[in-house]
C-alpha cells in the first residue's frame, strides 16, 4: 500500500512539474512567438522580400568625412589612406546609378542574377523588393518547433554561460588578492588581431605608407557606440580610428573624436563594437537565409534543423539576453547602472546602421588568414549555391546563408581567440568600464561553442552525408582546414 502511495505520489509531482514545464514555455512562446510574428513568407514579415541594401563605398565615405570635419585637428588625413586601384581578384565597384552599385571579381561575375547595393545576393526566382532595414529577431515559431529547441538547445546553452559566468567570478576574485595573473598581454598586437582577424575588418579604408617606409592601414568606425560610465547611458561618438601597421600587424594609433587612445582602450572598445554593434547584423542578415515553410520540411530536415537553430539564438541573442541582467547585477558581474535599455539601445544602433559594401577588404587578404580564407571561399560557396541552392534553399538568398553560416561562426571563434584572458578587458577603467564588464560575460559564457548538443552543426559533420555542406566544407579545408573545421551550419552560439 505504502510503496503505491509513494508511486502515486512520485507521479503526481512528476505530472506537475512537466505541466509547469510546458505551461511557462508556452507562455513565453505566446508572449514572444505566438502574437507578433508571421512567416517569412508572409508580407508583414520583416524578412520578407530581398535583404536590404547595403551602404556604398561613396556613401559611407561621405558619412566618415562628414564625422571627421567635425574634429578637423584629429582626423586632417583621414582621405589620405587609399585603397589598392581594382585589379584581377578584386571586387570592382561599377556604378549603376546614384542608389545602386554592383559588385563584380572574376571569380564571382557570372554567379547569379541579381545585384543590390555592391553585393551579388543569389536571390530566388521572384524579382523581390529589398526589405527596408534588417532585423535580428522576428521570424515566427510554432509552439512545437518553439519547444523543440527548448529541449535540443537551451540547456546546452544555459550550461555555457553559468560555467562561464562562475568560472569569471572566481577569476575576477582571485585576480583582486593576487592568487593569479592575467595572461601576459601585447596590447598593440591584440588590436591589430581584433581588427584583421575578425569580420569587423570591413571597416578598412584605406592604406599609406609612413616617413619610415612602414605600410600603415585605417580602419574607420563613424557613430560609434558608447555606454557612459556614470549614468549607464547609451551615447554615440562621432568616429573612432585605429591604424596598424600591416606587416608587424601591430596598433600605430586611435583616436576617438580627438581623443588619443592606448591600445588596452582600444581592446576594448572594438571588442565592445564586435558583440554589441556588429555582430548582430551578421545575426540579422542570415533571416534572408532562412526556410521554415513545410515543404522544405519534408524535403530538406537539415537545413530545416538549422533554421529552427537560427531563429531560437537570434530569439536568445535579442529578445531574451536581457532578462538575465537582474540575475547579473546581483552577483555583481555587471554594474548596478547598467541597464536592459542600454543594451537593446546599442544592439538596435547596430542593426539599425546596417551595413556597408566593402570591395577593398581584398588588399588584406595577404595580411589575414580570415580576409584571405573568406575571400576565397565567398565566391566557391555563391556558385556551389547557384547550381543547388532552388534545391536546398528554396526561396532563401545564397549571401546571407553564407554570412549566417560560414562567418558568423568564424567571427565567433576570433572573439575568443582574439581575446585570450578575459582580464585582459578593464573594468576598472573610469570611462569604459560598463563596456568592458559587458566584453566579459560575453566572452565567458556566449562566444564558445555549446557542449552537450545531441546534433551535428558544424559543416565537417556532413562531409560524405549532405552534398551542398560537403562541397562546401572540402573546399574550405583545402584553403584552412583549421577554419574549416569550425565553420557551423547554422547560428548555434
Amino acid at each position: 500500500m505504502s510503496s503505491t502511495l509513494e508511486f502515486d505520489f512520485g507521479f503526481l509531482v512528476g505530472g506537475l512539474l512537466t505541466f509547469g514545464f510546458l505551461y511557462g514555455n508556452y507562455v513565453t512562446w505566446e508572449a514572444h512567438f505566438g502574437k507578433n510574428r508571421v512567416p517569412r513568407h508572409h508580407k508583414a514579415s520583416p524578412s520578407y522580400g530581398a535583404p536590404p541594401k547595403l551602404t556604398s563605398t561613396s556613401e559611407f565615405k561621405q558619412i566618415n568625412m562628414e564625422r571627421a570635419n567635425k574634429h578637423p585637428e584629429a582626423f586632417h588625413d583621414i582621405d589620405t589612406y587609399k585603397p589598392d586601384p581594382p585589379y584581377p581578384h578584386k571586387v570592382l565597384k561599377k556604378a549603376q546609378d546614384s542608389d545602386k552599385s554592383v559588385a563584380i571579381s572574376s571569380e564571382s561575375d557570372k554567379l547569379l542574377d541579381s545585384t543590390n547595393g555592391g553585393v551579388v545576393y543569389g536571390q530566388p526566382d521572384d524579382d523581390a523588393i529589398p526589405a527596408p532595414r534588417f532585423d535580428m529577431d522576428h521570424q515566427y515559431l510554432s509552439f512545437g518547433q518553439y519547444l523543440w529547441t527548448q529541449f535540443s538547445v537551451g540547456p546546452s546553452a544555459m550550461a555555457l554561460w553559468l560555467k562561464g559566468v562562475a568560472r569569471l567570478i572566481y577569476r575576477t576574485y582571485a585576480e583582486k588578492r593576487g592568487w593569479i595573473e592575467a595572461k601576459p598581454l601585447d596590447a598593440a598586437a591584440v588590436v591589430s588581431n581584433l581588427l584583421l582577424e575578425s569580420a569587423i575588418s570591413i571597416h578598412y579604408r584605406g592604406k599609406k605608407q609612413d616617413e619610415d617606409g612602414n605600410l600603415i592601414a585605417t580602419f574607420i568606425f563613424p557613430d560609434f557606440p558608447l555606454i557612459d560610465q556614470t549614468t549607464g547611458d547609451f551615447q554615440t561618438a562621432d568616429l573612432l580610428q585605429v591604424n596598424i601597421d600591416l606587416e608587424k600587424k601591430r596598433m600605430v594609433s586611435a583616436n576617438l573624436d580627438g581623443r588619443e587612445l592606448k591600445a588596452k582602450e582600444a581592446i576594448i572598445l572594438l571588442f565592445h563594437y564586435t558583440i554589441s554593434t556588429f555582430h548582430v547584423k551578421l545575426h540579422s542578415y542570415a533571416n534572408w537565409g532562412l526556410n521554415l515553410e513545410e515543404e522544405q520540411k519534408k524535403k530538406n530536415p537539415i537545413p530545416f534543423r538549422s533554421a529552427l537553430v537560427t531563429i531560437i539564438y537570434n530569439y536568445f541573442g535579442f529578445t531574451s539576453y536581457t532578462t538575465f541582467f537582474p540575475f547579473w547585477r546581483a552577483i555583481g558581474v555587471i554594474s548596478k547602472q547598467f541597464q536592459e535599455d542600454t543594451w537593446n539601445s546599442t544592439a538596435i544602433h547596430g542593426v539599425s546602421l546596417g551595413s556597408i559594401c566593402h570591395p577593398d577588404i581584398y588588399d588584406l587578404m595577404p595580411y589575414s588568414k580570415f580576409v584571405y580564407f573568406t575571400c576565397k571561399l565567398k565566391p566557391f560557396f555563391l556558385k556551389e549555391f547557384a547550381k543547388d541552392g532552388k534545391k536546398y534553399f528554396p526561396k532563401c538568398y545564397g549571401d546571407a546563408l553564407f554570412y549566417g553560416t560560414c562567418i558568423h561562426s568564424l567571427d565567433h571563434c576570433h572573439m575568443n581567440w582574439n581575446i585570450e584572458d578575459v582580464l585582459w578587458l578593464d573594468v576598472d577603467h573610469p570611462d569604459f568600464g560598463l563596456m568592458a564588464e559587458m566584453g566579459r560575460v560575453i566572452k565567458v559564457g556566449f562566444v564558445s561553442d555549446i557542449p552537450g548538443l545531441l546534433f551535428d552543426r558544424h559543416y565537417k559533420d556532413f562531409e560524405g552525408k549532405y552534398p551542398f555542406y560537403d562541397r562546401i566544407y572540402k573546399k574550405a579545408k583545402e584553403l584552412n582546414p583549421f577554419l574549416a573545421d569550425h565553420m557551423d551550419v547554422c547560428i548555434v552560439k
